[in-house]
């Protein structure tokens, strides 16, 4: 019916399903249905964000910059996303782009400025481009003191 032909074509659904499949770690079906939400019309910030999931899930070096790309349409479309700026910055690490990296986990954690995570790896970023700083703490704390900033919370951005 033309009822469940807007359903199963809608973006939104299309991406639902697709966080589902990730849940279940069905990358396959996850990939398939976000590819399907990508490709519509007025793609999501979750959808980037979560094909960008899926992406660093499979693993690769393509793959990597391929949901890099992503995460900057999601937090481009969504730039109160925290997830999204924790995660690129994250990918940025892993692919030895470190100073994108520190910006994106910067603006992260002036959303979440309490962040264990990004405070961490923050932290640990400095140590490697600053050796000699070792033991002392390089990450400007001057951004944990202020508020939070709305963001969006929970492992998959909906």
């Amino acid at each position: 019916t033309n009822f469940s032909y807007t359903v199963l074509t809608n973006p939104t659904f299309r991406t639902m399903l697709g966080i589902m499949a990730l849940r279940n770690q069905q990358l396959d079906l996850a990939e398939e249905k976000l590819k399907l939400a990508l490709d519509g019309r007025s793609p999501t910030a979750t959808a980037h964000h979560n094909y960008a999931m899926v992406l660093l899930n499979k693993g690769g070096t393509d793959n990597l910059e391929l949901a890099i790309s992503h995460l900057k349409s999601a937090v481009k479309l969504e730039p109160g996303l925290m997830q999204g700026h924790e995660m690129m910055g994250m990918a940025l690490a892993e692919a030895g782009r470190s100073q994108e990296a520190v910006a994106a986990l910067s603006a992260a954690l002036k959303l979440d400025p309490r962040n264990p995570n990004v405070l961490a790896k923050l932290q640990d970023l400095t140590r490697q481009s600053n050796p000699e700083s070792v033991g002392s703490n390089s990450v400007d704390n001057s951004v944990e003191s202020s508020p939070p900033a709305e963001k969006k919370s929970g492992l998959y951005a909906e």
